[in-house]
């Protein structure tokens, strides 16, 4: 019998595909292969951890004084509310493992608070939502809530797999999503509702109706598994910290790559600090707008320059406040509200501790430009403004804990990547493609899932192309 050599090992193990439930540890002793990961979010943090399982030898570096990225939990905000990344679905195959393995301990989230709704001006609960004369909705949807608009439309999905939106016999449905909305009969003003609370894009009219259907298809898979959703005790951060720790290498925070040379056959990065390294492939595992930041040697081809210069990354603006009492119900209101006003939504749920109420002003898309604009303390002021006025009982109430803007946020630059119409068949595949021995990974560049399940998906798919070019 023929003896099978490490190299045929590995190459046997990428046919077969990481993702087939492979438990993370060494499988083979340490090879002389370098590879340094660009970012200690999810998508880089799971990429180093396969290479270290296949005894690769790793240096991750990071930008940000903490590792997570977009996972962050406000640990300084007493029940430490979510300004990242949320729930774990069920559908969360290789985080939820991921948890196990660590031994990391998941809870189901406390429920936040019910919307009413303020339209116009008018407060309006979710029963007489239905009956209120200015409901634009035609008559046989009347029903639909405004939170609710969308997800009907969307409903009725072509997408047979979430995959299938990257399938070129869809590039058909890769157009605007206003223009599909109006297709299907909805008026202005019902489109206006979906648009001012759009967290798919900044607008509808630059967001890919393609994509929309991506989103719903994996949040329709994880309600039909009728399990339940999920959060980490103690913040979601917790998830992404047990990962660093549990890798053989240490992430050098503080240190944000600003250049990357290939000498034959090399990677010599730089930081903004000065510091080198020195591997033979690099992973960036980056949001894209870090990526364009970083100045390439050789210059990246032209298609995937215009691909990086081209993706946009929709706003999120958050404020954060803590209730120690449930003064809505002075007015006989909902606690959570949902608004075609300038604040968009506005989320409270009780704090774990079950002493207080977390409540997050969620504000998305090109609603946020008005508050981007002004100092972090006129910003927060302007926000309070209009929410005394949506809540009159909050003013002696509630406190500000925190103002989050992710489109200002010199690393992520927003909150996650979006697809304009015609994008998706144009920069798909590029997005994900090496160049060389230089290797992408982010949300951006998943294939089949959305949000946390996508990064480490991207992770994965980015550590196996390395592993594959450099055996």
């Amino acid at each position: 019998m023929k003896a099978i050599n490490r190299r045929d090992m590995v190459k046997g193990m990428l046919r077969l595909g990481v993702a087939c439930g492979l438990p993370f540890g060494s499988v083979a002793a340490s090879q002389a292969r370098r590879i340094l990961v660009v970012g200690a979010g999810l998508s880089g943090l799971y990429a180093a951890k396969i290479l270290e399982q296949f005894g690769y030898s790793v240096q991750i570096v990071e930008g940000r004084e903490r590792v997570g990225g977009r996972v962050c939990t406000l640990d300084d905000v007493i029940g430490r509310p979510e300004c990242g990344a949320n729930l774990l679905g069920p559908n969360y195959g290789r985080l939820l493992n991921l948890a196990q393995q660590l031994k990391i301990t998941l809870r189901q989230p406390a429920a936040t608070l019910p919307f009413d709704y303020s339209i116009d001006g008018h407060r309006l609960s979710a029963d007489k939502w239905g009956t209120w004369g200015q409901n634009p909705l035609p008559s046989a949807l009347k029903h639909l809530t405004p939170d609710h608009i969308a997800s009907h439309f969307l409903s009725d999905n072509p997408l047979v797999r979430s995959s299938d939106w990257r399938d070129p016999m869809q590039s058909g449905l890769d157009v605007s999503a206003l223009e599909y909305f109006m297709r299907r009969g909805l008026n202005t003003r019902a489109i206006d509702l979906i648009d001012i609370n759009n967290s798919y894009g900044n607008t509808l009219k630059n967001t890919s109706i393609l994509s929309l259907f991506r989103t719903q298809k994996n949040r329709s898979r994880a309600i039909s598994m009728q399990q339940p959703v999920w959060e980490v005790a103690l913040g979601n951060m917790r998830l992404p910290e047990a990962m660093a720790g549990s890798l053989s290498s240490s992430v050098e925070l503080g240190q944000k790559i600003t250049g990357v040379q290939r000498v034959a056959g090399v990677i010599r990065a730089e930081t903004e600090k000065g510091r080198h390294y020195e591997a033979d492939g690099i992973i960036l595992a980056l949001p894209v707008g870090a990526v364009r930041e970083i100045d390439f040697t050789p210059s990246l081809d032209k298609t995937q320059r215009h691909a990086l210069t081209e993706i946009a990354y929709h706003k999120v603006t958050q404020v954060h406040l803590l209730a120690h009492e449930p003064f809505w119900e002075r007015d006989e209101m909902s606690a959570s509200c949902w608004t075609n006003g300038p604040l968009g939504r506005i989320f409270t749920r009780p704090s774990m501790d079950g002493q207080s109420y977390n409540i997050t002003i969620w504000i998305n898309g090109d609603a946020c430009d008005q508050f981007d604009c002004l100092p972090a303390s006129e910003a927060t002021e302007k926000i309070l403004k209009y929410f005394y006025a949506l809540y009159p009982s909050a003013r002696d109430h509630v406190s500000f804990q925190k103002l989050v803007q992710w489109q200002n946020d010199r690393f992520s630059q927003g909150a996650w990547a979006i697809w304009e119409p015609g994008q998706i068949e144009r920069f798909a595949d590029i997005l994900q493609r090496p160049t060389g021995n230089i290797f992408f990974a982010g949300e951006h560049t998943a294939y089949a899932n959305s949000g946390m399940e996508g990064a480490a998906e991207s992770g994965e798919r980015a550590a196996m192309q390395a592993m594959r070019a450099l055996l």
